[in-house]
């Protein structure tokens, strides 16, 4: 098997749907996987680190865009 060379280890993104709705979605590497991706285990530190503080942020961030975009697409013009 081929060493994996690029991958997402957190990903946010804000999108078109094919019906034109816009939407967000929020994905991560899970934390039981980390060691599976990364054997070394200070590079399995780090990223743990860097999950704990993305989702963190990004947790928050996408709940307050998930919510706005269901005013928005269900007829609510609310703002934050």
């Amino acid at each position: 098997m081929k060493a994996l060379r690029e991958g997402n280890v957190v990903s946010f993104r804000i999108y078109f749907d094919g019906k034109g709705v816009l939407g967000s979605e929020l994905s991560r590497l899970p934390s039981e996987d980390v060691h599976k991706v990364f054997k070394d285990q200070h590079d399995q530190r780090i990223i743990n680190k860097i999950l704990d503080v993305a989702m963190r942020n990004f947790e928050d961030l996408h709940e307050r865009i998930e919510a706005e975009l269901d005013a928005i697409n269900h007829g609510g013009h609310e703002q934050s």
